[in-house]
């Protein structure tokens, strides 16, 4: 079995992150009109494109390097985790300045509490719940290893997806559930989002030869076309923003292509930024939407700005968080530089 070092890059993947982040942007800092919306059903795949990745890099041969890989994983998670929620909250407080005991009183209560701990709900800033939901993920991910459920587990699959969208629907047929019902995250969480989505993603490297073999690409491109077709429309149909039938088929048949084509297709400069950036893409975004939209409605100049590049929105939003995300990581591994630099010198 190759050492973790020498396992295979896959750069069409992680060029794929790449876009897969920069369709997130798009979920938060919409296209305007009807083709924002069409845009807002395509890009669902990409969260769970993001699952599927880590279900399919945590993939050994030698079941005993798991404990260790997955340890590593969610220290690596949670540091982003933290560091994304001490961003949010310095960003929310400043931002709440004539307010801070309501700002406070927000963030700081026992439903807030049992929210993020059950549902990943992360009241600072919405779009992160993806992070604790990973760790989560891994978490379960591990548990089932050590009772030996792995080669049953795929059962799972089906049964927590079709669940989520049982509960994603129940909403739509009447008014009176409880408000509960009415809460995106009673399923877009760990457990109806992720885990169905990681255990594919485990499941596709573990038979990878076989399934890139029986799928040929055409038929992936039908897959491809049908399943987003279906979560657009459905969409439309609906008024929601979920995770529908349609994003699993897209999800797994472009997946599939990806891991097909990897050789076949060379993207090596997406690969770079995808690898490097698209996590904190997904952690920044937001930052800028949530700032420029306080500036609008503070000044007329940035009013104006808005609605200049309102037409382009997310890619505006895309390209300066994509600029921070270089920043930092330059930042960041000068520091990492001069530590180990100094330790040496020691």
């Amino acid at each position: 079995m190759p050492s973790e070092a020498k396992r295979k890059q896959y750069q069409l993947l992680n060029g794929m992150k790449f876009i897969a982040a920069f369709f997130v942007v798009t979920i938060h800092c919409h296209f305007p009109g009807t083709f924002g919306e069409v845009v807002i059903g395509i890009a669902r795949f990409a969260v769970p494109f993001f699952f599927m990745s880590g279900g399919f890099f945590c993939y050994y041969e030698d079941e005993s390097i798991l404990p260790k890989k997955i340890y590593h994983k969610i220290k690596h998670i949670f540091v982003l985790m933290a560091g994304g929620i001490i961003l949010y909250f310095i960003y929310g407080f400043a931002a709440s300045i004539k307010n801070i005991g309501g700002f406070l009183k927000a963030q700081f209560s026992f439903k807030v509490f049992a929210e993020f701990l059950v549902f990943n709900q992360t009241k600072i800033s919405e779009p992160l719940w993806f992070l604790p939901a990973f760790i989560y993920v891994y978490a379960v991910f591990y548990l089932i290893y050590k009772t030996g459920f792995l080669k049953k587990a795929y059962i799972l699959i089906p049964i927590l997806f079709i669940a989520g969208v049982v509960l994603r629907e129940a909403a739509s047929f009447s008014d009176s559930l409880p408000d509960i019902f009415y809460t995106a995250y009673l399923s877009r969480n760990f457990l109806f989002i992720g885990m169905p989505f990681f255990l594919t993603g485990y499941f596709a490297r573990k038979n990878i030869d076989t399934l890139t073999a029986k799928l040929s690409n055409p038929l992936l491109f039908l897959l491809m076309a049908a399943g987003t077709a279906e979560a657009v429309l459905v969409q439309q149909l609906h008024a929601q923003k979920s995770v529908y039938l349609g994003t699993f088929i897209a999800v797994f048949a472009l997946f599939i292509f990806v891991i097909k084509n990897e050789d076949r297709i060379k993207v090596t400069g997406l690969s770079y930024l995808g690898a490097k950036y698209s996590f904190y893409i997904y952690i920044f975004h937001c930052i800028y939407k949530e700032g420029l939209t306080v500036a609008a409605r503070l000044f007329p100049a940035a009013a104006k700005f808005s609605e200049i590049i309102s037409p382009v929105y997310p890619i505006v939003i895309f390209a300066v968080t994509l600029i921070t995300a270089a920043v930092y990581v330059a930042i960041k591994d000068s520091l990492k530089k001069l530590i180990l630099k100094d330790n040496k010198a020691k």
